[in-house]
């Protein structure tokens, strides 16, 4: 009788292992593939820092028309937000190669530079302005803003 209480005793420990392994193993899945997406997103936007700027010698207003230089060096963009607060609300702009009255093939070269006129007169007196880069369909964080435009001489 001794051996038989021993045995159903393993055999419990036996399944409350299996058991435990099962729900590790259940959990290690949602986790990993949660991490691993998060990981291929952030890897997009991990090499931005520096590589894209606003030009605060060239970025002023006149009138109703907020003038501003974007530079860019050795980065491959899919397309650039730029965001423009202004004392009424804001203006968002998506710039890509769509885009024909906005922006030239010059936006999605690697090593380049191009001067932007956007008329503002929906926002007030601009104030402010933030870009982010799209990179692999990820839309990044700002990668650099300018605040206190003033008035172009």
């Amino acid at each position: 009788m001794k051996n038989k209480k021993g045995l159903s005793g393993v055999i419990t420990m036996l399944l409350l292992v299996a058991l435990v392994l099962v729900l590790v193993g259940i959990i290690w899945g949602v986790v990993n593939s949660l991490v691993e997406g998060k990981i291929s997103e952030s890897e997009a936007c991990s090499f931005i820092f520096g590589k894209l700027s606003i030009d605060s010698t060239k970025t002023c207003y006149e009138g109703t028309t907020l003038k501003f230089f974007i530079e860019r060096k050795d980065l491959d963009i899919d397309a650039l937000i730029v965001s423009i607060g202004g004392k009424k609300n804001s203006l968002n702009l998506e710039l890509n190669s769509s885009v024909n009255d906005l922006v030239n093939d010059n936006l999605l070269n690697k090593k380049s530079g191009r001067g932007y006129s956007v008329d503002v007169g929906s926002i007030g007196i601009p104030e402010s302005i933030k870009i982010a880069p799209i990179i692999n369909g990820v839309s990044c964080e700002i990668s650099d803003s300018f605040i206190g435009i003033e008035e172009c001489s």
